[in-house]
């Protein structure tokens, strides 16, 4: 945002908070996880397998196999969208 704006209005980091203040607590490595995959379905869409692909980057990073819960995948596939609504909002703004 400040890159459009060279200073994003106070308003916009009081509405982002409340996005994430609506996060669930949870274990960082979890979220991360869930954000590869919930970011990947967004990305190559006519690639096969790219979401087992995006977690095979971050499990031979990390050294650890990742197991992912549904339920916190579901809960940061909302998160994607409600915040890139936000963003699509307060560009539509400037």
């Amino acid at each position: 945002m400040n890159y459009l704006t060279f200073s994003a209005p106070d308003e916009f980091y009081e509405e982002e908070r409340i996005i994430f203040e609506d996060l669930k607590e949870g274990e960082a490595c979890e979220y991360i996880s869930a954000m590869v995959v919930s970011l990947a379905e967004h990305t190559y869409l006519w690639r096969p397998n790219i979401k087992r692909r995006a977690l095979n980057y971050l499990e031979n990073f990390s050294g650890e196999g990742i197991e992912i819960g549904e339920d916190i995948v579901k809960e940061m596939r909302a998160f994607t969208e409600r915040y890139e609504n936000f963003i699509m909002s307060w560009c539509a703004k400037i």
